[in-house]
């Protein structure tokens, strides 16, 4: 997607029904709502939004309303995975358990770890 599709209102709309049907939009802040909303009317009656500011405010709302639960799953897994990656190489663990560093790339063993993360919050 070309990032003057992004900020069609086209997209923008599109983006809002989804956060609205995913519990995103509920997540968001009175500003952010009402800053998503005038944004959204400007580029109904220009058909995209060509401000440089704007953008970038409705750039940052639109990664908060997009993002769900597997997305925050992925990123927790990822930190956990660093962690991880960091102490077995400090261990020298590819001597005695070379298959451990394949693991810790493994995007489901990632997942994994994000979803422990999640719980021990």
């Amino acid at each position: 997607m070309l990032p003057s599709d992004m900020f069609s209102h086209r997209f923008l709309r599109s983006a809002y029904k989804k956060g609205l049907r995913t519990g995103g939009w509920h997540r968001l802040g009175l500003e952010d709502k009402g800053l998503f909303r005038c944004a959204l009317w400007v580029a109904k009656v220009r058909g995209r939004l060509a401000n440089m500011r704007l953008m970038v405010q409705v750039a940052r709302i639109l990664t908060k309303l997009l993002a769900t639960f597997k997305g925050l799953m992925i990123r927790l897994g990822r930190i956990e995975a660093e962690r991880l990656m960091l102490c077995l190489q400090s261990r020298k663990a590819e001597e005695w358990a070379p298959r451990a560093l394949e693991w810790v790339r493994d995007q489901r063993f990632i997942t994994y770890l994000g979803v422990l993360a999640t719980n021990s919050r």
